[in-house]
């Protein structure tokens, strides 16, 4: 009778365990994906689109991998910047274990089922998407909705003299190719985001910078609708940036 005691209360005990860690991996997930509505601004509208650099080529403009002048013209976009765009669009594709048999709504409570698209900047201001969320990368130079936000939003933080520098409020400026900056602005009923650099490596650590610390800003910014990040390369690695600034705009 004591053994059967024994393993009566072993099975419940793990019961327990896993029932508890169950419950606090939900609980993560929830407050997670709470967060992520928060900050990105899609509790209602959830639509995102993150437009990236667009150049366009003219005959004879492009070389190939051996550095030979070809006819090649048309439009490109940057790799870098394609891939932290796929970056911050796998934030709202994280999986949830046994998702398979889960019910509706369990499923409904943690995942966060926004419509994100990674495009090419357009050519028009007017083909920017009309309502949700818009991220920009890289500057206006490459960048029509760069150049939106900026003038639109009436962005403080801003790219000039002929896209060589970036303006901050209290009339700094960046010059440091190593240097580049992530905005939030609030305009229209929804989020604009902003995140550019003097060089493709700055882009790069700006994109990578919101798409991994999103969460930390949610926490130093959720009641402050618009701030500004200034952020430095550091050892080569865009992956491996440090804030040098920030503040609420």
């Amino acid at each position: 009778m004591a053994f059967l005691e024994n393993v009566a209360a072993g099975v419940t005990a793990n019961a327990a365990f896993v029932a508890l860690t169950i419950g606090i991996g939900t609980l993560v997930l929830v407050l997670r994906r709470r967060a992520l509505l928060r900050f990105w601004g899609i509790r209602e509208v959830k639509k995102i689109r993150v437009y990236i650099s667009h150049l366009r080529i003219t005959q004879g403009g492009a070389l190939d991998a051996n550095g030979t002048a070809r006819t090649y013209q048309g439009s490109v976009v940057t790799q870098l910047e394609s891939e932290m765009g796929g970056q911050l669009k796998g934030l709202f594709s994280t999986s949830v274990p046994g998702r398979v048999v889960q019910p509706a709504w369990i499923q409904a409570l943690l995942l966060v089922s926004a419509d994100v698209e990674v495009q090419p900047a357009p050519g028009q201001i007017e083909q920017i998407a009309q309502e949700g969320t818009v991220v920009s990368l890289g500057s206006p130079g490459y960048n029509v909705v760069s150049g939106a936000i900026e003038t639109n939003c009436n962005s403080p933080v801003k790219f000039v003299s002929g896209n060589s520098a970036i303006q901050l409020p209290g009339n700094l400026t960046i010059t440091n190719p190593l240097q580049s900056v992530v905005v939030r602005l609030f305009s229209g009923g929804r989020y604009w985001f902003y995140a550019a650099g003097l060089s493709e490596a700055g882009t790069a650590a700006a994109a990578h910078y919101l798409a991994k610390s999103w969460e930390r800003l949610d926490r130093r910014y959720c009641k402050s609708p618009s701030f500004f990040v200034v952020l430095e390369v550091v050892g080569g690695d865009f992956r491996t940036a440090r804030v040098i600034s920030e503040a609420v705009l």
